[in-house]
């Protein structure tokens, strides 16, 4: 049967390869949606076009199969081709080992070195990635996508719409995982799982909402008995990093002064005792003037474990911006590596046992009680004018550091370059989004002033993430040129802060040859991330080849409105209105 396949991305190639193994199918090529791959040729086939000429094809070619990650797109293009006549090819690896009662609908996928047991059913359009094993009695649904390595226990039904990242677990208890679920990578599910969650963990915890809901129409409450852990997960990040028993022997900082995360909460003890002798009092205002390192991060929580509020202050800023930052914050106290950080000096300045900073106390009495609830101010200006100091609450941190941790599906063993300076969100983010994962930071304080400690720490630590502006990549593209440093440790690498360029995107692909690229959007009111887009299909790039920022990250509402607060409709331009958990309570 000679057949179509709709997506020219790694994975629409991995299916070309297989089908040269598979004697009753022939391949002609593939279609995509993105013009940069119109005109070429990958395995020997060309890329005929975009899924616009699918009907074109249609009495021609007999088959077809859509390979995209998207689960609406997926479901509407197998729609789309089934309308036209098409018939759903099923590709199946010849490795695959699966039992003679296997019952399968059309349009399905199976990868390499896969084991299916007796007794189970796959629904149409499911995806099964490598290395996957589904147990005796399993009924998978329609539109499945099941990442590589994934294991799914006996007598398990999983509902329709359902994406499993790589190597997730679930339990043989006949559990059930209901309808438009996203399940992120290393997740072990050990109970059942409501419809339209998005889950997370080990074990398995609902998180919010899954950004996968495929089916339309208002998305119903998750049911009464995830009330539990919908108030566990709404608590604070803060009290989760502080009171954590397990994995205190794992990595928390490395680099040229490792440390684990059990050597973290130690530093965070020491802060806390000294600020006690100081008569520090909760809503106290706690200037933050660090570089990079285990006094920084300890500092953030200490300040939090001890109910003040910190303020971050850049060590690189002068004397004036230090002293007009930490005045109008009232900061009663400053943590800081420095003797004197402006004029006139601190009344009291004493060390912190066992730790590269010192504490300084200053004459000041707080003009205004703080709101509780509060926890980190950020002076920011965009990108001119005065510095204002944005509010972040512990609820809109706690919530925006599950989102990222969420979307980037970090887990234990991953790790990453830390080079922003500390006065940013984006710093703040990095370092809190990783402790609380039980992921490690690198700390690299010179940032780009030498850029090629940042490739050089990634092959030293075998580093897992890379998140900069597309300005820092562009610089660390020219650094790796010529080098033997081997890169391939990292699985994701984030843009921001800057328009990312399909020119660019090719240098990241060519550079992290394992990784996916996300684009991401942000700014300090929303602590700070805001949108996220995996450019893993090249979707979203406008005539010029930027890509877009995507959509809201979990917990944030996102629209672009023209005047009069309506919303902007497709191919006008507007503001962008953002809301939601994440948001900071106001400016200072």
């Amino acid at each position: 049967m000679k057949f179509i396949i709709i997506g020219a991305g790694q994975t629409g190639r991995l299916v070309a390869e297989i089908v040269t193994r598979v004697d009753e199918l022939e391949c002609v090529g593939f279609l995509d949606r993105d013009p940069a791959y119109h005109g070429r040729t990958y395995m020997g086939l060309p890329v005929l076009g975009s899924d616009d000429r699918l009907e074109e094809f249609a009495g021609d070619i007999e088959g077809a199969m859509p390979v995209i990650g998207d689960l609406t797109a997926r479901l509407r293009l197998f729609q789309r081709c089934r309308d036209l006549g098409f018939v759903l090819v099923n590709v199946i690896e010849p490795s695959v080992v699966a039992a003679s009662d296997l019952r399968m609908g059309e349009g399905i996928f199976i990868s390499f070195n896969t084991a299916i047991l007796t007794g189970v059913e796959l629904g149409d359009y499911t995806f099964v990635g490598t290395g996957v094993n589904i147990l005796h009695d399993t009924t998978i649904g329609r539109n499945c996508v099941i990442g590589g390595g994934t294991t799914i226990g006996a007598s398990v039904t999983v509902g329709d719409n359902v994406s499993f990242g790589t190597g997730v677990t679930v339990a043989s208890r006949k559990l059930r995982i209901g309808n438009n679920v996203q399940v992120a990578a290393g997740t072990v599910i050990l109970k059942d799982v409501p419809d339209n969650a998005f889950v997370l963990g080990n074990p398995a915890r609902v998180i919010g909402r899954s950004p996968t809901v495929v089916t339309p129409g208002v998305v119903e409450p998750l049911p009464e008995e995830n009330a539990g852990e919908r108030r566990q997960d709404a608590g604070s990040i803060f009290e989760d990093i502080l009171g954590q028993t397990d994995g205190l022997a794992t990595p928390a900082i490395k680099g040229h002064a490792p440390c684990s995360h059990g050597d973290v909460l130690s530093a965070v003890d020491r802060l806390v005792r000294s600020l006690a002798r100081w008569g520090c009092r909760p809503g106290d205002r706690i200037g933050i003037c660090l570089d990079q390192g285990l006094e920084y991060v300890a500092s953030l929580l200490a300040v939090r474990k001890a109910g003040g509020i910190a303020v971050l202050a850049g060590p690189a800023w002068t004397e004036h911006e230090k002293k007009r930052v930490l005045e109008h914050a009232e900061a009663r106290f400053a943590i800081t590596d420095m003797p004197v950080l402006f004029d006139p000096e601190p009344r009291r300045c004493d060390a912190v046992e066992g730790l590269d900073c010192v504490i300084h106390e200053y004459d000041l009495d707080p003009t205004e009680t703080p709101e509780p609830g509060d926890a980190v101010i950020i002076y920011t200006s965009g990108t001119t004018g005065t510095p204002k100091g944005v509010v972040l609450t512990e609820a809109g941190i706690s919530a925006n550091v599950r989102a990222v941790a969420a979307y980037l599906e970090l887990r234990a063993r991953d790790s990453a370059p830390v080079f922003t300076p500390t006065c940013y969100a984006y710093s703040l983010s990095q370092n809190l989004v990783h402790l609380w994962a039980g992921a490690a930071i690198r700390p690299v304080p010179s940032g780009l002033m030498f850029p090629a400690e940042i490739l050089e720490s990634v092959t030293d630590d075998s580093l897992t993430g890379l998140s900069g502006t597309p300005t820092a990549f562009r610089i660390l593209s020219q650094i790796e040129a010529g080098t033997d440093l081997d890169l391939s440790s990292i699985r994701y690498v984030m843009s921001g802060g800057q328009p990312l360029d399909i020119r660019l995107v090719d240098q990241l692909n060519s550079l992290f040859p394992r990784s996916r690229v996300v684009n991401m959007y942000g700014c300090s009111e929303n602590s700070p991330r805001i949108s996220y887009h995996y450019l893993d299909q090249r979707t979203g790039m406008d005539k010029n080849g930027f890509f877009a920022v995507g959509g809201a990250v979990a917990g944030t509402r996102l629209r672009v409105e023209v005047a009069g607060g309506q919303e902007a409709s497709p191919g006008h331009t507007g503001e962008v209105v953002v809301g939601g958990t994440s948001l900071m309570r106001g400016y200072l």
